[in-house]
């Protein structure tokens, strides 16, 4: 039961992680719509994952940058942890090495599936928003 507390924890904590993650990307996002920079290369700017050098010129984009990728960081982790927990859980259960009532493994089931479909939607609704 415990396990199942840390992986709904999880799934919480990436939903949350994703949701201030995209807002960076879209701060900075506007930020270069705003200077006049074409599509093309805000696209390529903002999805490189490196750490960006503080310039004065550029200083706020800067810093959202870090603040995103400080998102993006937890983010994947939170996804990564949740997704071993609850696979190693199912295949623990499906080999009989651990018992437990059978809505116990439709339970990590379905928390894969949610924090596959959270990390999807906001990804996507992410990208939807930024080219209106």
């Amino acid at each position: 039961m415990t396990i199942l507390i840390m992986a709904l924890s999880l799934t919480v904590i990436n939903f949350t992680a994703n949701r201030y993650r995209y807002k960076q990307l879209y701060r900075a996002y506007r930020f270069y719509l705003d200077m006049g920079v074409p599509e093309a290369f805000i696209d390529y700017t903002l999805m490189e994952a490196d750490e960006l050098e503080e310039t004065r010129v550029h200083l706020n984009v800067v810093s959202t940058r870090r603040k995103e990728l400080f998102w993006r960081r937890l983010s994947n982790t939170a996804y990564l942890i949740n997704m071993i927990i609850c696979f190693s859980s199912l295949l623990l259960l499906f080999y009989g090495i651990l018992t437990a009532p059978i809505y116990i493994g439709i339970t990590f089931a379905a928390l894969m599936i949610l924090n596959s479909y959270l990390t999807r939607s906001a990804w996507k609704k992410a990208t939807i928003q930024m080219r209106k």
